[in-house]
């Protein structure tokens, strides 16, 4: 992402800290899709896990000091994720949660061809984003047929954020090879005192095609 933006976000994030974790920590969509990852590989098999970003390629040194409390043995890094190349080894499956609200729609179309050239065929990629037909349309800064901006309350700030359409992550996921495994949408309410919106948060479980 641009370097402006890039600071942006890394500013906010550092400046929740752990206000974050406590409004968005163990939340139950989410967990199913771990749960989800854990069932598509046979009982004692060895795989291998990215999680970019809220996760270990992040864009804030809070985040990280976070996860790393959590999970003791796991690799981290802060990165811009459209630089990121990794190690050598393909892994099974890639998080990327909430990752692409900063971007612009070319970095996000840049973003989807790099995670599905790093994934391993029959590999998962689980996606965490907004679903824009659930959104209000007056919060809406700019708009297309693809994809579309929104300005919306999130911890105290207000933030403005790139969403899809289910129709176009779907558009998305097939241009860079994958096919659609589920697609849920979930309200969820942030857990905070400050001011912040409910998100009609869109989870895709793609697999990349051989």
């Amino acid at each position: 992402m641009p370097q402006q933006a890039s600071n942006e976000v890394e500013g906010l994030y550092n400046e929740l800290g752990t206000g974050y974790e406590d409004a968005f920590g163990q939340n139950p969509a989410q967990i199913h899709l771990y749960d989800q990852l854990f069932s598509s590989f046979p009982q004692q098999a060895l795989f291998s896990i990215s999680d970019a970003a809220q996760g270990s390629l992040q864009g804030a040194n809070t985040m990280i000091d976070a996860v790393r409390k959590n999970v003791l043995q796991g690799e981290f890094e802060v990165v811009d994720m459209l630089d990121y190349r990794g190690p050598s080894t393909q892994p099974d499956a890639i998080f990327t949660i909430f990752a692409t609200f900063a971007l612009g729609h070319d970095e996000t179309m840049q973003l989807m061809e790099m995670l599905g050239n790093r994934l391993q065929p029959n590999g998962l990629l689980f996606v965490g984003s907004m679903s824009a037909e659930e959104l209000d349309t007056a919060e809406c800064t700019a708009r297309d047929a693809e994809t579309g901006t929104v300005k919306r309350w999130f911890i105290g700030n207000q933030v403005e954020s790139r969403v899809y359409t289910k129709q176009s992550w779907e558009h998305l996921a097939e241009m860079d090879g994958f096919e659609i495994v589920t697609r849920t949408v979930e309200s969820y309410t942030p857990r905070t005192t400050q001011k912040t919106d409910w998100e009609p948060r869109l989870y895709l479980t793609v697999r990349k095609s051989t």
